[in-house]
């Protein structure tokens, strides 16, 4: 991972729970949440998504944090103008 980030590609790391899983700091990064190159990867909890994300919700939910972030990454390394990307508030989203 180090020698992917000193390149400089842009990584997004999900994790998603199902059941009574909680992220304390970062701790589902395990040995790797405080590593060097982790100050440049972006890093989600998805708190009640499973991770074959079956429920359409999940998938919406998913499809709208990976499109948003590609976004963000084309911008930051083309130089396309910022507009404003649709954000979604995912703490809101209610998958159940």
């Amino acid at each position: 991972m180090s020698q992917v980030a000193v390149r400089g590609v842009s990584i997004l790391m999900l994790y998603s729970a199902s059941l009574h899983a909680v992220d304390r700091g970062r701790d589902q990064l395990g040995r790797f949440a405080d590593a060097p190159f982790m100050r440049d990867v972006e890093y989600d909890f998805l708190a009640g998504i499973d991770h074959q994300l079956t429920s359409l919700a999940s998938q919406q939910c998913f499809m709208s944090l990976v499109s948003d972030w590609a976004i963000r990454v084309a911008i930051a390394h083309t130089g396309m103008p910022a507009g404003e990307p649709a954000m979604t508030d995912f703490a809101s989203l209610s998958i159940y």
